[in-house]
């Protein structure tokens, strides 16, 4: 039998340690980021999109960027992605 936490992973079709307060990231093509285990909106605007994460902020940065989902501690930003910062 599956934990709770399995479950619900299962269930939100999130990873078990995005659940147990940790992040990812992943960048695709410079032009999408999908950030697991956000906790918040920091800063949004064109130039930037910030998040609170477990043990900091996670700082998207780029151009013409757009919060194209938000919610359920999953996010993605698309626009030009210049880069990604861990800010601790």
């Amino acid at each position: 039998m599956k934990s709770f936490v399995h479950e619900h992973a299962n269930i939100c079709n999130l990873e078990v340690s995005t659940l147990l307060n940790s992040y990812k990231y992943c960048v695709y093509g410079g032009k999408t980021v999908v950030v697991e285990g956000q906790q918040g909106l920091v800063k949004y605007c064109p130039q930037s999109v910030v998040f609170a994460v477990s043990d900091g902020r996670l700082a998207v940065v780029g151009s013409s960027l757009v919060l194209g989902c938000f919610g359920n501690k999953v996010a993605v930003v698309t626009g030009q992605i210049d880069a990604v910062e861990v800010q601790k």
